[in-house]
């Protein structure tokens, strides 16, 4: 900065220093308080909004400053100052720091202040460098989002020159575009140069392609040696060889119902610089590994307008290969500008580079290409390797391209970002809003209480809170089921992701993902979970989202397990197991009426000679159906003697954590086969019920040293059999049907009938 702005710099400071020490105590009111606001926005309507704080910000090696609104996702911090530029806006980087996108997010914030203001002009405050020419961006109308007003720079062309068709062109007119638009001087007589220029053009359409598949190599530093040609072709085929991997992995890791694996790279970007979607692999070059999603990858977030408020756009920047669905108030190169003013260079948008619906020839190439691509749209956002930054996500809380706006209705609209089912996976810390209007932000507080809103989702996100995620699930808003579902498949982290099929029966859906899901938590559904169908061990769709659990498990071990792997890629009934300390035989003695439920006394024997003493164990009924006189198993679904669970108590507005009590399934032993192995036994079963227990009364089984009894000692194999199969083997059908419909009758969870 020159000796003048410095000196204009300190003169600013003093000019508000008697206005920041003025509002000191009211600003360490603030932040003593911040936590405590921060945490309160989980339960909305019990915050106090603070009023936006005014910050005063300087437009670096200038004489131009504002006094302004504050950003107002930060709580408080202590900088009274804060320099700005397009340059600090619009600096690439291969990596980012949640600190480098703070200071990118504030930046934002304040140049729009000052666009809007009129004090600088556009040339100063949306210039930045870049090898090459220097081309001037426009939109075809002036949106109210300084940020897309304009784009000058080097790297990105305008729209006229990406249309030129490869065909009017000759390998010395290409090669003229490239040296005109990168800078460079190369000429034909370097020896196979004119061979590479002819096999670009004869494998792009337009100088856009042409340009997005040469630019990271022909401006890589490493082109400049006494072979530059070499580096072109090693980078023209390290993507092919790149892009025909990733299509032999697409097609081998998936079959009718499951993807084998979670961590498979998008299909295409747009690259922001020749404004082109292209393959995936042009966007890996040597300054990142193509194994890893590169960090210069960026991410756009947003939610979908009504379909009466977008329209469908045939565009070149995707080959015209679909129409691209954006807000008729917008246009893509609104948003491109937008992009590349915040330093974008590659981004996976999904209008974009997701195959749309469009001509009816291509439909069967859709729905194929969305089996993989729409499970694993969590890894194109969160996506991470060892050691890595943040891959900076640009978020669009009202739409693609339209301002961030503030309106209570806006805030309530079931298409608003915060209330759609599909951005629930595209919560990240590394956000950078978009649509910044530099307008003054309500004094209602509305703003700060969208960001507060959004910082209490960061919170349950990273503190694994999947019980307050499934609530937030629940509360948003999708097209169809299939949606949530598949967002379901995010937060429980599958190991296996089961592919997306538009149009298939949502209860079909709900039990492809419990096939895929973790062993615990599949044991956590069954155990917390009232079932809606006879002998079923899971409830149905409907019944997961409508009946919360009484508690939440957090189990370890392998949980409950899928028996034959292959069965997920069909949609015959399957079977699951898992090991368990087992006691019985027991039956239910009596039962009272308890302030939170029915109590029950089982009667316990730890040998099947009905001779053999018995022991009384106290129930509180969890769910599920229970006969009097019958004798089941109690199968502990962990280590009886070790600490059993820790659980919580689930409620709407907060989770509060138990380890005093534990859970055993009350089963009917069907089949069982002795094993080889000492102490060890497999039992086929049909679940009957769930129950909570004293974890002290348990611990009262455990037996002495001289009192050793194998079968408290030895570890069951429980395999469950399926719906249909339990009410063929059962000693008890018609008992066990009429108690479970006086059950659902009543609406109950949870019936001892006599």
């Amino acid at each position: 900065m020159s000796s003048s702005a410095s000196s204009l710099q300190d003169t600013a400071v003093g000019r508000v220093s008697t206005e920041e020490s003025r509002r000191g105590e009211e600003s360490e009111s603030k932040a003593s308080t911040a936590d405590s606001m921060s945490q309160a926005a989980d339960k909305p309507g019990t915050a106090r909004t603070p009023k936006p704080r005014k910050r005063l910000f300087v437009l670096k090696g200038t004489f131009i400053d504002m006094l302004g609104f504050d950003v107002p996702w930060v709580d408080y911090d202590d900088a009274s100052v804060v320099q700005v530029s397009a340059s600090m806006l619009k600096r690439r980087s291969v990596s980012f720091t949640m600190k480098d996108l703070e200071e990118k997010r504030r930046i934002a914030w304040g140049i729009t202040q000052i666009a809007r203001s009129g004090k600088a002009t556009e040339k100063v405050l949306f210039t930045s460098g870049g090898r090459g020419r220097c081309f001037t961006l426009r939109p075809p109308n002036r949106s109210d989002i300084p940020l897309q007003w304009t784009h000058i720079g080097g790297g990105a062309i305008p729209n006229d020159l990406a249309d030129v068709l490869c065909t009017k062109m000759t390998a010395e007119g290409l090669l003229d575009h490239f040296n005109h638009v990168m800078g460079t001087n190369l000429s034909l007589d370097m020896p196979g140069l004119s061979y590479f220029l002819d096999e670009i053009r004869h494998t792009s359409h337009d100088f856009g392609v042409a340009y997005g598949k040469v630019r990271a190599w022909w401006d890589d530093p490493g082109l400049w040696n006494p072979y530059p040609l070499v580096n072109l072709w090693k980078g023209k085929r390290e993507v092919e060889h790149l892009e025909w991997e990733l299509d032999k992995i697409r097609r081998e890791c998936a079959d009718a119902f499951s993807i084998g694996r979670s961590d498979i790279p998008p299909r295409r970007v747009w690259d922001l610089y020749s404004n082109r979607v292209l393959p995936y692999g042009t966007a890996c070059t040597r300054r990142s590994s193509q194994r890893d999603l590169p960090d210069h990858l960026w991410t756009v977030s947003h939610s979908w307008v009504v379909a009466e408020a977008r329209e469908s756009v045939w565009t070149p920047i995707n080959g015209n290969q679909w129409p691209v669905p954006i807000p008729c108030a917008t246009t893509l190169e609104h948003v491109r500008i937008e992009l590349l003013n915040m330093g974008a260079e590659y981004v996976w948008l999904d209008v974009l580079c997701l195959r749309q619906k469009g001509r009816d020839e291509d439909e069967a190439v859709r729905i194929e290409e969305w089996k993989v691509d729409v499970p694993t749209i969590g890894y194109v956002y969160r996506g991470t390797r060892a050691g890595r930054q943040y891959r900076p996500c640009a978020t669009y809380f009202n739409g693609l391209g339209l301002p961030l706006e503030m309106a209570p209705h806006a805030l309530a609209s079931d298409r608003h970002w915060l209330n759609r089912v599909w951005t629930l996976q595209e919560t990240l810390k590394s956000f950078i809003p978009c649509g910044l209007t530099g307008l003054p932000p309500p004094a209602d507080g509305s703003m700060t209480t969208l960001f507060l809103r959004h910082a209490a989702l960061l919170r349950q996100i990273s503190n694994g809170g999947e019980g307050m995620l499934m609530q937030e699930l629940q509360r948003r808003s999708c097209i169809s089921e299939l949606d949530r579902i598949a967002g379901l498949a995010y937060i429980v982290n599958c190991p296996m992701l089961p592919v997306y099929r538009p149009g298939a029966d949502v209860e079909g859906a709900w039990q492809q993902l419990l096939k895929h899901a973790s062993g615990t938590w599949r044991m956590d559904v069954m155990c917390t979970h009232p079932a809606d169908a006879p002998f079923a061990l899971f409830p149905s769709w409907n019944a997961y989202l409508s009946v919360g659990p009484a508690f939440r498990l957090s189990t370890s071990g392998r949980g409950l397990e899928l028996i034959n792997g292959e069965s997920r890629s069909s949609e015959e009934p399957v079977r699951y197991r898992h090991w368990s300390k087992v006691l019985g035989p027991c039956k239910v003695i009596g039962k009272t009426a308890a302030r939170d439920g029915v109590q029950l006394r089982l009667e316990v024997r730890l040998d099947p000679d009905k001779s053999a003493k018995a022991h009384t164990l106290t129930a509180r009924g969890a769910h599920g159906v229970l006969l009097e006189g019958i004798d089941y198993q109690l199968a502990i679904i962990n280590d009886l003697f070790l600490p059993i669970l820790r659980c919580s108590i689930a409620s709407q507005s907060a989770t509060t954590l138990r380890d005093d009590f534990a859970l055993g399934v009350v089963v009917e032993v069907v089949g069982e086969r002795e094993t080889s192995e000492p102490r060890v036994r497999e039992v086929e079963a049909i679940k009957w019920a769930v129950l909570e227990f004293d974890r002290k009364e348990l611990n009262d089984f455990r037996p002495s040293p001289l009192q050793r009894n194998p079968l408290i000692e030895g570890n069951t194999q429980i395999t469950y059999v399926a719906e249909e199969e339990a009410l063929r083997r059962t000693s008890y059908k018609e008992r066990y049907l009429e108690a479970f419909r006086v059950m659902i009758e009543r609406k109950d969870t949870l019936i001892v009938s006599e």
